[in-house]
């Protein structure tokens, strides 16, 4: 018999993790897929609340609508596909890029997460986010997106 305290609560974990980073912005997203499918979600951009100025990696965790088997497969693919990697050519101070696997199972939204680990604190300004974190996103990912919002505590 399986020890029940052995297993982990999933939905408890996210939400431990999400209150421990601050989100910066958010923005919706379309794409299209090569079999014609649209496909919509929305992406997070946000930084561990440790320091309010300051941040030494980045959380980019997309939510897509998946209210099909189809979509899913859609939206795993387009995670698997884009060459994450790239974030770290176009984005200043970005080291490392970390794609943090999610279980997906048996739910309306597909959830996934990049993380972007930079060398040194880089100031989490609008100007960084809008110039040079958002363009790269839509450009490494070929989305179309919306207009970025910015959160205010």
């Amino acid at each position: 018999m399986i020890d029940d305290s052995y297993f982990i609560n999933i939905d408890t974990e996210l939400c431990d993790a999400l209150k421990k980073e601050a989100l910066l912005a958010y923005f919706g997203f379309t794409f299209t897929t090569v079999l014609k499918t649209q496909m919509s979600g929305l992406v997070k951009i946000s930084k561990p609340r440790v320091d309010e100025s300051e941040s030494t990696y980045f959380s980019l965790f997309f939510i897509m609508d998946t209210p099909d088997e189809a979509h899913k497969a859609h939206a795993e693919r387009f995670i698997k596909e884009t060459k994450w990697n790239d974030l770290a050519k176009f984005v200043p101070g970005v080291e490392t890029v970390l794609q943090v696997p999610f279980i997906n199972i048996k739910s309306e939204y597909f959830l996934s997460e990049i993380a972007l680990y930079v060398a040194l604190p880089v100031m989490a300004l609008r100007s960084f986010i809008c110039d040079k974190l958002f363009n790269s996103i839509v450009k490494i990912t070929g989305i179309k997106a919306g207009d970025i919002v910015f959160w205010e505590d």
